[in-house]
């Protein structure tokens, strides 16, 4: 996404502009975007990225009292923006602290205006407790929040409780969080405590605001522009240890080594066993799943050749299990079709392969890469659903055949030894279009996003001008939303109570197609 319409020949022509062309201006005003109050001691930055070391060519000028800015003898070619002011960020920001916005490409004698809409920043602050109430020090507090279209918790910041229990995340772009208190001391290194009798100790654990394990059940809070969410207090949830040992009839054969992991709501313990015995700590009577992997050298490093996947039960007592016998990976060959042409050779693609189960198994960002002829191979899966991303613009997956059955789109299940062909195809169509703002607030950096099927498929931003584009979309029947902070958005069933706000599109073949939207108003 760019500032101006500039394309990659433009680009090559301001690099090879004359020696001696004149300089140009870049000038502006910052304001806070939605009611355009100026905004003064921004420091706005524009570096050149014509060299390799673009921190040499940075050129830099303070706002005014009145938001404005210029900044002169600016060299023909391409910029990257950046601006610092804490207390604000710029709205399509996923972070705090760094801001990245679009690039410019200015021209040589070129007076170029940029104004610049930015988002008041929040504070979000509590503290952390015990089960009685009482503040707890030296606590690590993560301020995370959900990615609907990757389906991943993601942290935005770190910090640390003081001496009285209490946290401060500060410079947040609005959205919707989760406060997670990750206590320090954790669980013990060695664990002495097999087949206790009377009182069991007591360890506390990671804990969700208000007090529970599973994110599930958290509170999110919903942070406005410019707002403080204060007296968002953590109860730590402390919890009785209990351990799990796991033999194994046999030790790693040479040259292989085995790997296991215990996991419960969405944490997982990873182990290395050298022995025919090893123990794990837990925390609290509940369902775990163990997993074990046999690997050819360290498993860690792939090549696994045999897994095993079972569910351990923990009830107020310590358990002890024996090992399942490991089962071997599937290999699973194939090839790589497109229905018509492609202006790329097979071989050029990379291919990653997302494991989409819940365990922590080895497979999530594995390459697929074809050979010239488009055969392929995928080593070491083991039963599950898996996800290909092809990384490219040009192209999408239509469609993957596993044995008999057929996925349409790039999700597929695998149950055994199967041949698998994967078909692209190159007639995907084009969704412009223009987001107008809703009240007084403007329709930079909005979020659209296209749905399929009630899902959530692609996302994108608007640039200062309220544009939005989605290439190379797979013909089929979909509906945009835009909102003015995609942190706000929770999932399918949160979008569809807007659907009469959002606008419906079938994309043919190679079409292009133009939609006019609206920013959403929650209600």
């Amino acid at each position: 996404m760019r500032l101006c319409a500039t394309s990659v020949l433009s680009a090559l022509a301001f690099a090879a502009g004359p020696v001696f062309a004149q300089p140009g201006v870049v000038h502006g005003q910052v304001t806070e975007s939605g009611n355009g109050k100026p905004i003064s001691k921004v420091t706005v930055t524009l570096r050149s990225e014509r060299r390799p070391s673009p921190e040499i060519d940075a050129y830099s000028s303070v706002t005014d009292a009145q938001g404005r800015y210029r900044i002169a003898n600016l060299p023909a070619g391409l910029y990257s923006v950046e601006f610092k002011r804490l207390g604000f960020v710029w709205p399509v920001s996923k972070n705090g602290d760094s801001n990245p916005l679009p690039d410019i490409g200015l021209h040589a004698a070129e007076d170029r205006t940029l104004d610049l809409h930015l988002t008041p920043a929040g504070v979000i602050s509590g503290r952390i407790l015990n089960e009685d109430g009482d503040p707890v020090r030296d606590i690590e507090v993560q301020l995370q929040w959900w990615d609907e279209l990757d389906k991943t918790i993601n942290t935005r910041k770190h910090a640390r409780s003081d001496d009285r229990g209490e946290y401060r995340f500060y410079n947040i772009p609005p959205g919707s969080y989760y406060i997670k208190a990750i206590p320090n001391a954790g669980l013990p290194e060695i664990y002495t405590y097999e087949n206790v009798r009377g009182m069991r100790p007591q360890v506390l654990v990671a804990t969700y605001l208000p007090g529970v394990r599973d994110r599930t059940r958290a509170s999110d809070l919903k942070l406005e522009p410019g707002a403080e969410i204060s007296q968002a207090d953590v109860r730590l949830i402390a919890e009785k240890l209990y351990a799990v040992r796991v033999n194994f009839s046999s030790g790693p054969p040479n040259g292989t080594s085995f790997g296991i992991s215990l996991e419960t709501a969405g944490t997982a313990t990873l182990a290395s066993p050298t022995t025919r015995s090893y123990l794990f700590h837990v925390a609290g009577s509940g369902a775990y799943s163990l997993v074990g992997l046999r690997s050819r050298g360290m498993w860690q490093q792939g090549g696994v050749d045999g897994y095993f996947q079972e569910k351990v039960q923990v009830v107020d007592r310590d358990v002890e299990v024996d090992a399942p016998s490991f089962l071997p990976t599937l290999h699973i060959t194939g090839k790589l079709e497109a229905d018509g042409p492609v202006s790329f050779s097979l071989r050029s693609l990379d291919i990653s392969l997302q494991h989409d189960g819940s365990s922590p198994l080895p497979w999530s960002g594995k390459m697929v890469r074809p050979a010239e002829d488009g055969s392929l191979a995928m080593m070491d899966l083991v039963p599950d659903s898996y996800t290909l991303d092809l990384h490219r613009d040009d192209a999408y997956i239509k469609s993957v055949r596993v044995g008999e059955q057929i996925f349409a789109g790039s999700q597929f299940r695998v149950t055994g030894d199967s041949a698998i062909t994967i078909l692209l195809a190159t007639d995907g169509g084009r969704v412009q279009g223009v987001v107008e703002a809703a009240g007084d607030n403007d329709s930079t950096g909005s979020s659209v996003m296209l749905f399929a099927g009630g899902k959530l498929v692609r996302l994108t931003r608007t640039d200062t001008d309220g544009h939005f584009d989605f290439e190379n979309v797979p013909p089929g029947d979909y509906r945009l939303y835009a909102w003015r902070n995609s942190d706000f958005f929770r999932d399918a069933d949160f979008a569809k109570k807007f659907e009469d706000q959002s606008a419906a599109v079938t994309v043919e073949p190679h079409g292009k197609h133009a939609v006019a939207l609206r920013v959403i108003v929650e209600r």
